[in-house]
């Protein structure tokens, strides 16, 4: 029940947002656990028009009920937007914040045997409020779909 790693979400990650995506933080070491990762990445659109953080934490389970709670329970900062489908998930939801000319999105998901939590924080010098929270949530839409089914090199 191995998840992929972030080096592997960094590189799969631009055929679905294109731009540059670079590695800032990655927890745990291989070494330690491959059913759990939490990534920070530094992303700047192929346009150059948006600039931002994507966090994600992605986690490995077979308790599928286990999985629909951590959706259900997550915090919503925000505006709660109508829940995203994709991908055979069994669980999401979505939530939206602008805070000081920064659009976020914070969205969980799960599908049968992984859950995810993604927050997009993304801000632009030439773009309008609702293009920044348009980037910001397919941001995170793209993310959750490659961490819930992109396969793991092991």
């Amino acid at each position: 029940m191995a998840v992929p790693t972030c080096t592997q979400l960094a590189a799969a990650l631009p055929a679905s947002v294109s731009g540059t995506w670079t590695v800032r933080r990655a927890e745990p070491a291989r070494a330690v656990a491959d059913s759990t990762v939490s990534c920070r990445f530094e992303v700047v659109s192929a346009d150059l028009r948006f600039t931002g953080d994507v966090s994600v934490l992605l986690v490995a389970d077979t308790d599928t009920d286990k999985l629909r709670r951590e959706v259900r329970d997550g915090p919503c900062d925000g505006d709660r937007q109508a829940d995203p489908t994709g991908n055979g998930y069994v669980a999401a939801k979505e939530c939206v914040e602008v805070i000081g000319g920064q659009a976020r999105t914070g969205l969980f998901a799960a599908t049968q045997a992984r859950f995810t939590h993604i927050v997009a924080a993304f801000t632009s010098p030439t773009a309008a409020a609702p293009e920044v929270i348009g980037y910001a949530r397919h941001t995170a839409r793209a993310t959750a779909d490659q961490g819930l089914t992109l396969l793991a090199d092991t």
